[in-house]
């Protein structure tokens, strides 16, 4: 990795992190409670990696561009899509099993860590 690219995903990162902020701070009020701004970040932020995704496969975008944007902008503005694009590409692989284990393990696990952190965050600020 050099230094441009470095340079790109640090700056699209910012843009990314910034984005998401923006947006569900100024969708927060609106929607009553449903967490409307992640789940928009989170759907368009995946809609995008698909573009830019099929953009590098074809070679429309230099690598370090695609790292800006791809891993600093959008992996900034949303995991979720990361995780979606590696799903698609176990699908497009023909490992289907494994994306559905993929998918079931993040869901299943992912929940089981939050509740954890966040009880033994809880515990820790009880003490």
């Amino acid at each position: 990795m050099n230094a441009v690219t470095l340079l790109w995903v640090m700056g699209g990162g910012a843009v990314g992190a910034l984005g998401r902020y923006g947006i569900t701070v100024a969708l927060a009020q609106m929607s009553q409670g449903f967490p409307l701004g992640t789940l928009l970040v989170n759907l368009g932020g995946t809609f995008l990696l698909g573009i830019l995704g099929a953009y590098g496969e074809i070679g429309l975008a230099p690598s370090w561009v695609r790292a800006g944007i791809m891993s600093g902008l959008i992996g900034a503005f949303t995991t979720f899509s990361t995780f979606q694009w590696e799903v698609l590409a176990l699908i497009r692989q023909h490992e289907v099993g494994t994306a559905f284990l993929y998918v079931g393990t993040s869901i299943v696990f992912g929940l089981v860590c939050i509740g954890l952190g966040f009880a033994v965050g809880y515990l820790w600020l009880q003490r």
